[in-house]
């Protein structure tokens, strides 16, 4: 399992996994009470059963895995609850909330691709989840469908930090 949690990093997983194999996303669309991740947390799952991404601190993860690989085989829409109000009473969440979750088994990749590339871009984009489980970019005009913003990475990694922290002793050099 990798531990990526930015969108373009999950979504970027997704894409590969799909055209290998298939590929199922996840994404958080409530929680009630605490929660490691907020609604629009996303996690990819192979059709081999391998995982990017998190939706949870752990305690569920392994679960909502199962259920996407069953979903990638049904090729059904599945809506899991998790903790207060679930059907797992097996599986209670320490925090005591709840956790919703939606397994796409077969989202549009043009619709999850845009969004990707637009992250890469270092553009913000918003995607929309229909109740029938269809994705799209830009902002709802239809209800009841889910929406979700998602930000680009901030700069990051040594060398973005060692350029900023050369242009500001330039700076103060002369």
């Amino acid at each position: 399992m990798t531990y990526l949690e930015h969108a373009q990093d999950v979504l970027g997983q997704w894409l590969a996994w799909r055209r290998a194999d298939g590929a199922a996303l996840v994404i958080v669309t409530a929680t009630v009470g605490g929660a490691v991740r907020l609604p629009g947390a996303l996690m990819a799952v192979s059709a081999t059963g391998e995982r990017c991404g998190y939706i949870s601190g752990g305690c569920i993860d392994a679960d909502v895995a199962m259920h996407a690989l069953e979903a990638l085989r049904s090729g059904r829409v599945e809506r899991l609850r998790y903790g207060s109000g679930s059907p797992f009473i097996d599986l209670p969440l320490p925090c005591g909330g709840a956790i919703e979750v939606w397994v796409l088994p077969d989202p549009q990749a043009s619709v999850l691709r845009a969004c990707h590339d637009r992250l890469a871009a270092r553009q913000p984009v918003t995607l929309n989840l229909s109740a029938s489980g269809k994705l799209r970019l830009g902002h709802p005009t239809r209800t009841p469908a889910l929406s979700f913003r998602y930000m680009p990475k901030l700069p990051g990694g040594w060398e973005s930090r060692q350029s900023r922290s050369l242009r500001f002793h330039r700076r103060f050099q002369r």
